[in-house]
């Protein structure tokens, strides 16, 4: 039996466009540490092929790549439909919670709500990734009240702002419609309690900055601070951002049963099993 204690969700959020870092490696070594991982214009390309009554080769099945203590929360696109740009991971030790996908909410390939429940009560969290043309932004603005209250709303936003970037120019108005879509949300913009820039720009033209957000709850009047992390290494061009978001005020176990190998209680279950297969 492996056990993990509950009273928030760490989550870890990143661009992984154009990182060489691998995926399968990043949900290895996040494992341990992190509950939900949104990435942001994730890899889509085949990942594998299937037996074809077609094609000697097979068919290509294509998506992203799958770990035994994560699961893998994306909307699967129709047939000439864009691909996702954002999806989600989250570990194995929260299925207790039921998470699920919440397309009645919101059914876009650049934003997604993902749920989880205890005790009766809903915990909303939102990925964005908004293109330079700001569709997401834009999107959520129109939409906002058919939201639920949200536990968190994070991704790569596109657009610069004094509000977060010390090195803006202007506040362009695309970040005023966020910072206005937070406040709508009930959300705080979380400030890294070491500041630095989110966005690393592989041309050597373009300057340093801040792109990449997460916006969370004020909990019981202490805010809630991001950590950007550079820990992880590979040739980053978008620094990953971890927050720890409280969802309920007392601690509670979620435990995950197993039999130990070759035991006496694995040879009575497996008899059990038989004997039930049996009569049906």
């Amino acid at each position: 039996m492996s056990s993990r204690t509950i009273s928030g969700v760490c989550i870890f959020s990143q661009n992984i466009c154009k990182n060489n870092f691998s995926t399968s490696v990043l949900l290895e070594r996040l494992k341990d540490s992190i509950d939900i991982i949104f990435l942001q214009e994730p890899p889509w390309s085949r990942i594998r092929s299937t037996p074809s009554t077609v094609s000697l080769e097979g068919d290509n099945v294509v998506g992203t790549p799958k770990h035994p203590d994560w699961v893998c929360m994306v909307c699967l696109p129709h047939p000439g439909e864009q691909h996702p740009r954002v999806m989600a991971y989250v570990h194995s030790c929260l299925s207790l919670m039921r998470p699920a996908i919440r397309p009645d909410l919101i059914d876009h390939h650049n934003v997604q709500i993902v749920s989880l429940y205890s005790k009766g009560e809903a915990f909303y969290f939102m990925n964005i990734y908004s293109d330079t043309q700001h569709t997401a932004i834009d999107l959520l603005s129109r939409e906002v009240n058919h939201f639920p209250a949200l536990t968190y709303m994070g991704g790569d936003f596109n657009t610069q702002s004094t509000n977060w970037d010390p090195g803006a120019a202007t506040q362009p108005c695309p970040a005023k419609l966020l910072l206005e879509l937070a406040s709508n949300l009930s959300l705080d913009l979380g400030i890294p309690l070491v500041p630095g820039p989110t966005c690393f720009p592989f041309n050597g033209v373009d300057r340093l900055s801040v792109i990449d957000l997460m916006f969370v709850p004020a909990w019981e009047g202490h805010a809630l601070h991001p950590n950007i992390d550079l820990s992880l290494g590979g040739t980053l061009d978008h620094a990953p951002l971890v927050v720890r978001v409280p969802i309920i005020p007392e601690h509670f176990m979620v435990e995950r049963q197993a039999i130990k190998k070759d035991s006496e209680k694995l040879e009575l279950f497996l008899a059990e099993v038989s004997i039930s297969l049996g009569n049906l």
